[in-house]
């Protein structure tokens, strides 16, 4: 059953899929029919849900392009395994290259090293609260071989969800649209910049103007204010109209801000008009001069996609930097004397020259990330204005929605309280961030960064008092005897087989140490641990990832960490071990499995 996918998705993954798709995601070159329903979807029993958007690859411009994929779930989300497709074959370095996979919201997601082959990966949450809606992000890079045209791009996918079995999910396929030959014809969009006084416009028009050099046979379009697709906090589409009517077939989705029109005859229209959006300024609008532009798409009368001039920034996925805004990132010193202390603050503070919505971020010591074994993060705190923040103080990393607080420049606080390592030495650390934020408009800000000195002081050397010796009154007394020439003293003629007391008791301690049977060493317990498979002694979404790894692509296992993985005690170690594994991460089973 196909149901409409922007009507079973939640706000946030409709927002998503808005900030990085445009609304077709058609099977042909040619422009999808926005009446014929909006991308649709079939679903899982579960209610998961993902969506491949349509992307942009300009040969002589662009060097990499971003095919995002849209996930919305009714359960918290933990994980997925997927393979990319194009026109029905893994990827291959004849045509894309995987170079990279991010998520929004950002480090949520640990994702493994994408198989550049056949297009597979895993990404596993690492979050403590697995969002129920996120976006995926592939970086490609085509190769030289790859021709201009349109390829549908397809994916096999499986959603770990909260406390349920992995489901797989069918989506509809997305288009990537290759764009390299002028010989298909050239088209260029211009807009004037929009100045607005929300005092008293209610409503402004943006004008584009459309040219080309060849005639059309149909063109998607849609709206963007300031890089952000419409419609949003600031602007509403009330209407789309052109002057002249291009196009007799023609639909528009005021909800997308956009349009696709077909020319039905085949014959080609004029490639010269113009398209009126007429805005609604909703009551967030601020004063000042908003930069509209288009993401467009044109094809010529043979039905391939024209190039098109105009792309600084207007057919860019959303999510690649375009902010002109800088971070300053500083760093504070630190001194950890572990004599007088038991923890020592570092402190990072982010300030910016534009509004900050996101920052990320990764403690690192001399460079290398957490855990290690010189220092272990006790807690990280979030000042003012940082949001709502999600942190994993094992590997002393954070993620904040600045945006919860309306967005800041700063100055925002987080506090690393670090404690000493089974491995801390006296001597100077270098400590930094690896830090990613975000503007306003959700685009990556520029960072400028100060290190910071953590000085770690020597333990002091504790002196021992001297030994005293404790003498018996009573032991005195019988050895005077023994050098004294005093005749007065009756103890020296007392012959030197004398049965003292005293004499038998001082040397009782001697007698019984020799008969002491010596205690055998206690037995040391075992350090098998079932599923741990990076050695840490603990279960964890990282010990499923390091099994995977193994299984998909022969990364090499320690011995103790085969032992470990063979959870099921079969003899043998396959992915129903890692699948049980995972299980016992969120806790619906407990290793080892016993029949």
């Amino acid at each position: 059953m196909r149901r409409p996918f922007l009507k079973q998705l939640t706000a946030a993954a409709v927002a998503a899929l808005m900030a990085v798709c445009p609304f077709g995601t058609g099977s042909t070159a040619s422009a999808v029919n926005i009446r014929e329903g909006i991308p649709s979807i079939v679903s899982a029993p579960s209610d998961a849900a993902a969506m491949i958007g349509t992307s942009y690859f300009y040969t002589p411009k662009d060097t990499s392009v971003t095919i995002p994929i849209v996930f919305d779930s009714d359960k918290p989300i933990k994980g997925v395994e997927i393979q990319l497709f194009a026109d029905g074959l893994p990827l291959s370095e004849s045509l894309l290259n995987i170079s990279s996979i991010t998520t929004s919201p950002k480090m949520l997601f640990d994702a493994e090293q994408p198989n550049t082959k056949n297009g597979s990966f895993t990404a596993m949450c690492i979050d403590k609260n697995p969002p129920k809606s996120f976006t995926l992000n592939y970086k490609i890079k085509p190769s030289t071989h790859v021709k201009p045209g349109s390829y549908h791009i397809t994916a096999n996918i499986v959603i770990y969800a909260d406390a349920g079995e992995p489901v797989s999910i069918y989506t509809d396929p997305g288009t990537l649209y290759v764009v390299g030959d002028r010989a298909n014809g050239t088209a260029k969009v211009t807009i004037d910049d929009l100045v607005v006084d929300p005092a008293k416009d209610k409503e402004v028009q943006v004008i584009a103007h459309v040219t080309s050099n060849a005639p059309m046979s149909g063109t998607e379009m849609r709206l963007m204010s300031n890089h952000a697709y419409l419609p949003n906090d600031d602007f509403s589409v009330k209407s789309i109209e052109f002057k002249p009517q291009p196009f007799d077939d023609c639909a528009i989705g005021l909800d997308v801000a956009g349009f696709n029109a077909l020319d039905s005859n085949a014959n080609g229209v004029d490639g010269n008009f113009d398209v009126i959006f007429t805005l609604e300024v909703n009551k967030y609008a601020k004063a000042g001069t908003y930069k509209m532009s288009t993401r467009s798409l044109f094809l010529n009368e043979d039905n391939k996609p024209m190039y098109l001039d105009e792309i600084d920034y207007s057919l860019k996925p959303h999510d690649d930097p375009e902010s002109d805004g800088t971070v300053a990132v500083t760093v504070s010193d630190a001194t950890f004397d572990p004599n007088r202390q038991d923890t020592a603050s570092l402190d990072v503070t982010l300030s910016s020259d534009l509004k900050m919505c996101a920052a990320s971020m990764q403690l690192l010591c001399d460079g290398k990330p957490f855990p290690n074994d010189l220092f272990q993060i006790k807690s990280i705190t979030a000042g003012k204005g940082s949001g709502t923040v999600s942190k994993d103080e094992q590997k002393a990393m954070l993620v904040a929605d600045i945006t919860k607080s309306g967005g800041t420049k700063g100055p925002v606080k987080f506090t690393f309280e670090l404690a000493s390592g089974k491995s801390l030495a006296a001597g100077t650390y270098d400590m930094s961030v690896d830090i990613s934020c975000s503007d306003d408009n959700a685009y990556e800000m520029k960072v400028n960064q100060t290190i910071g000195k953590l000085t770690v002081k020597p333990l002091e050397e504790t002196t021992e008092p001297p030994e005293t010796t404790h003498f018996d009154p009573t032991e005195t007394t019988a050895e005077e005897p023994t050098g004294s020439t005093d005749p007065t003293e009756p103890t020296a003629a007392e012959p030197t087989g004398s049965t003292d007391p005293t004499e038998t008791t001082a040397e009782e301690p001697s007698d019984s140490t020799d008969t002491t049977t010596p205690t055998k060493p206690p037995i040391k317990p075992s350090k098998k641990t079932f599923g741990d498979m990076d050695g840490d002694m603990k279960l964890g979404i990282v010990d499923v990832i390091v099994l995977n790894k193994n299984l998909m692509v022969g990364e090499p296992l320690s011995d103790e960490a085969k032992e470990n993985a063979d959870v099921d005690q079969n003899g043998r170690i396959d992915e129903t071990d890692a699948l049980n594994i995972l299980k016992a991460v969120v806790e619906i089973i407990t290793l080892p499995i016993v029949d």
